[in-house]
C-alpha cells in the first residue's frame, strides 16, 4: 500500500547546566503538595571563566511528502535565549551558546535557561573589629556575629559559628552552623537553617529548619518549620510561637514548665501584613470620599466658586479611583 512521509517537527531550545553543584533556589514542590527541605551543606564555587550553561539551539525538523508528493513542512522548535540581567556571568567568547562565570563566587540557577554568579564576600567574623557588614553578594562569616553587629547580604549568608545578638537580612537564605541566641533577629527571603534557636527572632520566606530545638522564640516562615531535624529525641519547641503557612513539625511541643507555646499553621504572615496596611489604606480613602462628599453638597449650597466646585469634585473622583484600585488588590490577597 502506497503511503506518504510524515514531516517530524522540530527539537524545542534546550539548556544545559554545566556545573554539578548549582544551588537551585526556587521551591520544590513534592506530591503532597509541600516543599521539600533541601539538605544545606557548604556553597559551591565557580572560578572566572568556567563553563556554567549551554543552550542547545532548536532544530527546524525534517519535511514529509504526501502520497502525492506534496510537501509536509514541520513545525520548528521554540526558540529562547539566556534569561536577561545575569550577575557575574557573560557569554563565551568563542561560542555564544555558552555561558560562562566571569568572577569567581557561588553559582545560583535562575529559572530554567540561566544561572548567575554571586561574589562571596569572607570573614573571619562580626565584630567592632570588621564593623557592620553589607554587601551585594554572598556573605560567609567563619566565626561568629557579635552583638548588636548587622549583616546584610542580597545573596546568602554563611556563618559557621554562633549569631550571639546580632542582625542578618538576606534576600537568599542564611546558614548558621552554630546556634542563634540572645535576642538576635534574622530575616531571609529564602530558608533560615541553624543549629538551635534560643530567644531570638526567625522570619524566612520560605523553610525554617533547625536541627536541635527551639526555645521562647518567634519563628515565622512562608512555608514550613522543621524542627529536631537531626535529633528526634531531643528536638522541641518550647515556648514564644511559631508561625507557618504549610507544616510546623517538631517531635516535643511545648513543657509544662515553660510559658504558654504558639503554634499556628494555615496562615501567610506576609500575606497578612500587606493585606492589613491595604484595610487601613481603604479606611482612610473612604474617610475621604465621606469628606468630601460633604465639602461638595456644601459648595453647592453655598454656590461657591465654579473651579473650587470642581477641584473637589475632581479630588473625590481621584479618590474614589484608588479605593476601587486598593479593593481590587484586597480581593487578590483573599483569594
Amino acid at each position: 500500500v502506497a503511503q506518504g512521509q510524515a514531516a517530524v517537527n522540530g527539537d524545542d531550545v534546550r539548556f544545559e547546566v554545566l556545573v554539578n553543584l548549582t544551588r537551585d533556589r526556587t521551591p520544590k514542590v513534592g506530591e503532597d503538595g509541600l516543599i521539600d527541605f533541601r539538605e544545606l551543606g557548604e556553597i559551591p564555587f565557580v572560578e572566572a571563566g568556567q563553563p556554567l550553561m549551554r543552550r542547545i539551539p532548536p532544530t527546524v525538523g525534517k519535511p514529509g511528502r504526501t502520497l502525492l508528493a506534496g510537501m509536509l513542512y514541520p513545525e520548528p522548535g521554540r526558540d529562547n535565549a539566556f534569561a536577561p540581567d545575569l550577575a557575574g556571568t557573560t557569554l563565551d567568547a568563542n561560542d555564544p551558546n555558552i555561558l560562562i562565570s566571569a568572577v569567581k563566587g557561588q553559582p545560583v540557577k535562575v529559572g530554567e535557561n540561566g544561572v548567575m554568579v554571586e561574589q562571596v564576600l569572607h570573614f573571619d567574623g562580626a565584630s567592632m573589629v570588621s564593623g557592620n557588614i553589607a554587601f551585594d553578594g554572598t556573605v560567609q562569616i567563619d566565626g561568629d556575629v557579635q552583638q548588636g553587629m548587622k549583616v546584610q547580604a542580597k545573596g546568602d549568608i554563611i556563618v559557621s559559628g554562633t549569631v550571639d545578638g546580632g542582625i542578618l537580612s538576606a534576600g537568599g537564605s542564611v546558614f548558621v552552623h552554630g546556634g542563634v541566641i540572645a535576642h538576635s533577629d534574622v530575616i531571609a527571603a529564602g530558608d533560615v537553617s541553624a543549629r538551635f534557636v534560643e530567644n531570638s527572632q526567625i522570619h524566612a520566606g520560605d523553610i525554617i529548619g533547625i536541627e536541635d530545638m527551639a526555645l521562647q522564640s518567634q519563628l515565622q516562615a512562608g512555608n514550613q518549620i522543621l524542627i529536631g531535624r537531626n535529633a528526634p529525641k531531643r528536638g522541641r519547641l518550647v515556648g514564644g510561637s511559631a508561625r507557618a503557612m504549610m507544616l510546623v513539625s517538631a517531635p516535643i511541643v511545648g513543657d509544662s514548665a515553660s510559658s504558654v507555646t504558639h503554634v499556628m499553621v494555615g496562615v501567610n504572615p506576609r500575606l497578612e501584613t500587606a493585606d492589613q496596611g491595604i484595610q487601613e489604606l481603604m479606611a482612610m480613602r473612604r474617610h475621604e470620599v465621606d469628606d468630601l462628599n460633604k465639602l461638595i453638597l456644601h459648595l453647592k449650597k453655598q454656590s461657591a466658586q465654579a473651579t473650587l466646585l470642581a477641584r473637589a469634585e475632581a479630588t473625590l473622583v481621584h479618590t474614589q479611583h484608588t479605593l476601587a484600585v486598593l479593593a481590587q488588590r484586597h480581593a487578590a490577597l483573599l483569594k
